[in-house]
């Protein structure tokens, strides 16, 4: 059952275009839009939910402005501006390690991150954090270290301090509790909760994979095919998740984009995605490479669970 929505979150952050930022960087008003590039239309809305940082740092030859952020009491987008004279390269990653925290939280983060050359002397990036609990407001402190290079001959990096400190407030949301499940084959998947705000909506789901699962493949995870009842698919990023993997349970939160405002109810279908590792490379978080062995020649698996409906409470 639903219970009663809850308001996250009193005051929603409107950004402001910065006349001095527009003039330097014209074609990229919009940098969450522009590194989606039409993929997904997840991040549509985000730029005029997003509150305007705009602080720059410069360290060795690199300026480094935090433009936007956007808090919606789980997960923080930032998107940044890159200025330098220096070749990085065609993606850099900007930040090497833990780079960000919140005063106060102790929990777990997952994050990812994206970037984009623009020109000789100019990059854009994206970054995700997403935390383990709702806060209606958090302090932030980004420190950023290196930057590292790739191409295809070899890796480089840029040693620097860019450090910067915001707070911000969670956007207007309403979050309401679901708990409805679905099993298929020993599998059980429970929506936990959604969560509806003016530029997303955000789904936290539970996954129980059954013993002959968790010993048979090396990664078993859920993803969530989402419908409404006027017939829109919506895509969806998933933000990480948390959990055990010798008990089976897991947690995960995927974020879509908005809702349309005249469906009246979603069509959730988990699909779980068993697999075993093929070999390959695996870069930490300091760019170190790893060779992955093959492990099994198995083919990998997909289940489709029976769809889960929940109706839609718009956002006031």
């Amino acid at each position: 059952a639903i219970t009663t929505g809850v308001i996250i979150g009193g005051t929603l952050c409107v950004g402001i275009v910065n006349p001095t930022y527009a003039k330097g960087l014209p074609i990229v008003g919009d940098i969450f839009r522009f590194l989606d590039n039409g993929r997904t239309g997840i991040y549509d809305l985000y730029k005029e939910n997003a509150k305007e940082i705009n602080v720059t740092k410069e360290s060795n030859g690199v300026s480094i402005t935090v433009q936007d952020a956007l808090f919606d009491g789980k997960t923080v987008y930032l998107t940044y501006v890159v200025n330098t004279d220096k070749d990085l390269g065609d993606k850099p990653k900007i930040g090497v390690g833990p780079t960000f925290s919140i005063k106060g939280y102790e929990g777990g983060m997952t994050g990812s991150s994206q970037s984009k050359k623009i020109d000789e002397h100019t990059y854009v990036a994206q970054e995700n954090y997403t935390i383990d609990e709702f806060k209606e407001s958090i302090k932030c402190k980004l420190k950023i270290k290196e930057i590292l290079i790739f191409d295809s001959n070899n890796q480089e990096s840029i040693k620097g301090n860019w450090q910067f400190e915001f707070e911000l407030g969670a956007t207007e949301g309403i979050r309401e509790d679901v708990n409805k499940s679905t099993t298929e084959d020993g599998f059980s998947v429970t929506i936990d909760y959604v969560m509806n705000t003016p530029m997303s909506y955000i789904i936290n789901y539970t996954q129980e994979v059954p013993k002959a699962y968790r010993t048979e493949w090396d990664d078993v995870s859920t993803m969530l095919e989402v419908k409404d009842d006027l017939g829109n698919s919506y895509e969806g990023d998933m933000n990480g998740g948390r959990g055990r993997t010798d008990t089976g349970i897991m947690s995960f939160t995927m974020t879509f984009g908005k809702i349309d405002e005249r469906a009246s109810k979603l069509i959730i279908t988990p699909r779980i995605f068993c697999s075993t590792y093929k070999g390959g490379v695996a870069i930490d978080a300091k760019g170190n490479e790893t060779q992955l062995q093959l492990k099994s020649d198995k083919e990998d698996r997909m289940l489709v669970l029976p769809e889960i409906v929940i109706p839609i409470n718009p956002v006031s």
